[in-house]
C-alpha cells in the first residue's frame, strides 16, 4: 500500500480531546472517550504506582498508541509509511484499542491501589492531579461552549461523568464508603456512562429497513432460474439486500479481498485500481452511482466469474448485454457470455473458450462433487485458493490453476466423478502450535512439582 492509503483515517490532532468529551455520530474510527472513571483511575494509579513496571509498561502502550494513531499528523510518517511492516498497516487511528486496553488494565491498577490496606496514606500529589484532572475537563468545556455557541449533550455528558468520576475515585481515597459499595458505585458510574454513549452514539433499524434497499431488483433477480452471480459498477444492489435474497455477488465491500482477484477485476470490470482499495470495484470520488459510467467492462470475464446479470445506475452500451428491466434508476443487463458454474472445454484454450459441457454439481462445505464427461479441462467457476485439492473417480490429481484465478482439473475421455475438498495445511498447523504448546507448559509444571517436592540427598557435617 502507498502512504495515503496507510495513513487512512488518521486521526485529527484536535480529536484528542474526544478522550474527554464522547463525540456522538461520529467516525468510528476516531473513537477515543476514555470516560471520567476509568480516566480517574488510570490517572490515580499513573500518580501513585511509577514504579510499579506494569504501570509504566501500560503508561508507554496508551501514550504509543494515541501517538502512533494520529499518523499523517505526525513528523516523519511518510517514512514510517514505507518501511516492511508499517507499511502493511492501514488507518493509524485502530491504534485506539490498544491505547483502550492499556487505559483498561491503568484503571484496574487504580482499583487495586486503592484496596491496598498497605498504601502510602499521602495521597496529595494523586488529589492535586485528580483536581487538575477536572478542572482540565471543566476549562476545555467552557471553551467548546464558546466555540460551539451553547452547551450540547456532549460537552455536557464529558463535564458531568468527568466530574462525577473524579469525585467517586476522590471518595474512594479518603474512605468515605466501604470496599464493596465504592466499587459498585465505580461499576454503575461506568455502566452509565460508556452504555449511555454507546446507546446515543448508533441509530437502530430495524432488519426489514436494511434489506429494503433495492428489494425490487433484488426481487426480480431472485425470480430468475439458475445459479449465477450479479456484478454492479455502481453498487446497485447492496450487500446485505443480496444476502437477504440469497443471491451472489461478484463485486462489494471486502477488506480482505484476494490479490488476484483484485487484479482480475481489473480486466473484468474496465475500472482502474487506485492502490489498496476496500472495494471492488473501485470509487474514484466516493459517488458510486457515477463515478465507473466511463469504463466499460469486459462481458467474457465477467461471464467467466458465473455472471449472468449486471446491474447499473447509468447506461452500458455494450454487444452482448440485453437490457431486460428496469427499476427507476437501475438498469438490468443480461449477459450473454454468461458461463455455468462449471464447463468442460478443450485443454490448453483459454477459461470459457469452446466450452461444450455444463456439469451437474453438488455443494456442501469445503465439498464440490462435479459428475462430467471428458476429454478436457473441467474448470470451475472458482478461485483457486490455497488448500483446494481434487481427486477424479477417487485418484488425487494435479489442481490446475487456470489464468491466474479459476480452478480446474485434466479429464480423460468419458464420464466422471469429480471431487473438490478444501484441506488447508495452515488449518493442522494452527491447531498444532497450541497443542505443542499447552503439552510443552504441562509437561514442564509436573517437572516442576517433582523437583519441589524430592527431598534433597546429602551428607551431613
Amino acid at each position: 500500500m502507498g502512504v495515503e492509503q496507510v495513513g487512512a483515517f488518521s486521526l485529527p490532532f484536535a480529536n484528542l480531546v474526544g478522550v474527554l468529551f464522547p463525540d456522538f455520530h461520529g467516525n468510528h474510527e476516531w473513537v477515543i472517550y476514555a470516560g471520567g472513571t476509568g480516566l480517574a483511575l488510570a490517572l490515580l494509579a499513573v500518580m501513585t504506582s511509577t514504579s510499579h513496571l506494569r504501570v509504566k509498561f501500560w503508561g508507554v502502550v496508551v501514550l504509543l498508541s494515541l501517538i502512533f494513531a494520529l499518523g499523517e499528523a505526525l513528523p516523519g510518517f511518510i517514512w514510517l509509511a514505507q518501511i516492511p511492516g508499517f507499511d502493511l498497516l492501514r488507518a493509524p487511528s485502530r491504534a485506539i484499542f490498544l491505547a483502550g486496553i492499556g487505559l483498561t488494565a491503568l484503571a484496574g491498577c487504580g482499583i487495586e491501589f486503592i484496596h491496598t490496606p498497605s498504601r502510602n496514606e499521602s495521597h496529595r500529589s494523586a488529589n492535586l492531579a485528580l483536581v487538575a484532572l477536572a478542572a482540565l475537563t471543566l476549562a476545555f468545556g467552557i471553551v467548546l461552549f464558546l466555540l460551539e455557541g451553547g452547551w450540547i449533550l456532549n460537552i455536557t455528558w464529558g463535564i458531568a461523568f468527568g466530574l462525577a468520576g473524579v469525585a467517586w475515585v476522590m471518595l474512594g481515597l479518603k474512605e468515605r464508603f466501604s470496599p464493596q459499595i465504592w466499587l459498585a458505585g465505580v461499576v454503575c458510574l461506568a455502566i452509565l456512562d460508556w452504555g449511555g454513549v454507546a446507546r446515543l452514539s448508533f441509530t437502530p433499524r430495524s432488519a426489514q429497513t436494511v434489506t429494503e434497499e433495492q428489494s425490487s431488483v433484488a426481487g426480480y433477480l431472485a425470480a430468475q432460474a439458475g445459479t449465477f452471480r450479479i456484478y454492479s459498477p455502481s453498487y446497485s444492489l447492496p450487500q446485505q439486500t443480496a444476502a437477504e435474497y440469497h443471491l451472489q455477488l461478484a463485486d462489494g465491500v471486502d477488506p480482505m479481498q484476494l490479490e488476484r482477484y483484485a487484479d482480475y477485476m481489473v480486466g473484468a470490470s474496465g475500472v482502474p485500481r487506485m492502490g489498496y482499495q476496500v472495494t471492488i470495484p473501485t470509487f474514484a470520488n466516493g459517488d458510486p452511482p457515477h463515478d465507473n459510467a466511463a469504463y466499460l467492462p469486459d462481458i467474457n470475464a465477467l461471464g467467466n466469474l458465473n455472471v449472468a446479470y449486471i446491474v447499473s445506475e447509468f447506461d452500458i452500451s455494450l454487444e452482448g448485454l440485453d437490457l431486460v428491466e428496469k427499476e427507476g434508476e437501475t438498469r438490468i443487463y443480461r449477459n450473454q457470455a454468461f458461463q455455468p458454474r462449471a464447463w468442460v472445454q478443450p485443454a490448453g484454450s483459454p477459461p470459457g473458450v469452446d466450452s461444450s459441457e455444463d456439469p451437474i454439481i453438488t455443494w456442501t462445505p469445503n465439498r464440490i462433487e462435479v459428475t462430467a464427461k471428458g476429454v478436457g479441462w473441467l474448470v470451475m467457476s472458482e478461485i483457486a485458493y490455497p488448500g483446494w485439492q481434487v481427486s477424479v473417480d477417487g485418484k488425487k490429481q494435479a489442481l490446475l490453476d487456470l489464468q491466474g484465478l479459476f480452478r480446474g482439473v485434466e479429464l480423460d475421455a468419458g464420464s466422471h466423478q469429480i471431487i473438490f475438498t478444501f484441506v488447508p495445511w495452515t488449518l493442522y498447523l494452527g491447531i498444532l502450535i497450541p497443542v505443542v504448546g499447552v503439552s510443552a507448559w504441562w509437561i514442564y509444571s509436573e517437572r516442576a512439582k517433582r523437583e519441589k517436592g524430592s527431598p534433597k540427598v546429602g551428607f551431613k557435617d
